[in-house]
Order: C-alpha cells, then sequence, then structure tokens
C-alpha cells in the first residue's frame, strides 16, 4: 500500500468520519466528504490565479484536441505537452498532466462541438499536488509554489482531490473522494 493509502486509513481510523456511500457501476464504492479550506488571502489569491491558469491551458489544450480530433490521453500527451509548458511555464508538469487527463475527459462526451472550461471550473489535485501535512493541514501546489493550507474538518480520503470556489459562498470547498475495491484497498 502507498504512503498516501496508509495516511489516508490512519486519518480515517484516528477521526471515524462517516460519509455518504456512493456505489459505480463496476461496484467500487466512492466515499465523498465536503472539506472548507480556510486559506489566507494570499493563499486564496494563488489557489484561484491557479485555477485559472490551469483552466486556460485546458481551453488551449482542448482546441489542439479538437483540432487533431483526438480525444486520447496519451496522443494528445505527446501532442501538446511540451507546448503547454512554453504557454503556461506557471503551471507544474503535474498540473499539465491533469489538465490533459479533463480535457481527455472532457472531448469524449463533447465530440461534436468545441468545450469552454468556465475560468473557475474545479482542478483535480492528486497526490503529487496535495499532501497532508497533519490531520488540519495540507500541502497544495500553486502556480507561485506549494502552500500550507489548514481546513476545519479533516478528511476521510487522500485521491482524488477537486478543489473548487463556492461562487455563491466564497469559499473554498473541497471534495475528497476514495475508491473501495472488494478487497478495501485504497485506489488513486
Amino acid at each position: 500500500m502507498s504512503g498516501n493509502g496508509r495516511n489516508a486509513l490512519l486519518l480515517h481510523h484516528l477521526l471515524g468520519i462517516e460519509t455518504g456511500n456512493n456505489v459505480s457501476c463496476d461496484g467500487s464504492m466512492k466515499k465523498i466528504l465536503k472539506v472548507k479550506l480556510t486559506p489566507t488571502k494570499e493563499q486564496a489569491k494563488s489557489l484561484l490565479e491557479t485555477i485559472e491558469t490551469f483552466n486556460d491551458a485546458c481551453n488551449w489544450i482542448f482546441r489542439k484536441s479538437f483540432e487533431a480530433g483526438t480525444p486520447y490521453q496519451m496522443k494528445l500527451h505527446h501532442m501538446v505537452y511540451f507546448e503547454v509548458r512554453e504557454r503556461f511555464p506557471a503551471l507544474t508538469s503535474q498540473m499539465i498532466v491533469r489538465a490533459i487527463a479533463k480535457v481527455s475527459d472532457s472531448y469524449r462526451t463533447e465530440k461534436k462541438s468545441l468545450h469552454f472550461f468556465k475560468k473557475h471550473s474545479a482542478m483535480e489535485y492528486d497526490k503529487r499536488l496535495l499532501s497532508f501535512k497533519s490531520l488540519s493541514h495540507a500541502s497544495m501546489a500553486t502556480v507561485h509554489g506549494r502552500i500550507t493550507v489548514s481546513w476545519q474538518k479533516a478528511p476521510d480520503a487522500v485521491l482524488p482531490l477537486r478543489i473548487s470556489r463556492d461562487s455563491t459562498a466564497g469559499q473554498w470547498l473541497e471534495r475528497a473522494q476514495r475508491n473501495d475495491s472488494e478487497n478495501g484497498r485504497l485506489t488513486s
């Protein structure tokens, strides 16, 4: 089991958090928990800039994908990765990988028309972009480097995470998802 898997089990065991369950068509189960992030003003600005840059990159990648007619993540990666690195130098390599994956997933449902991601669409954080430092703090990658953000409630799970800004409440929300297979192992 990976280090993050052990951390998730430890957090779950220590906190005893119970959440709603969703069973997917393959029989695996997802547990979802909303957590309120409490960034400082500077951290919130950095997170917002990260999401905006990420979605700008997604829009650029989608146009290239649409022009080439390829929804396949690996082909798309080989086609655009280095150019995205040049056009969006503030994004880390892993952010670009996540952007390509987001575009690939979106393209498969929007094949007939050019899709545009909203300025503040959710950005998925994986184990390379987010790590837990304590039961109330996490280290998150941004376009200005890593930041340590606190939250009001500790997570039940580690991967994958989607960070988004709730425009009505002006708050940062994080949804933690964990897939439980039949053998109880965490999957990313």
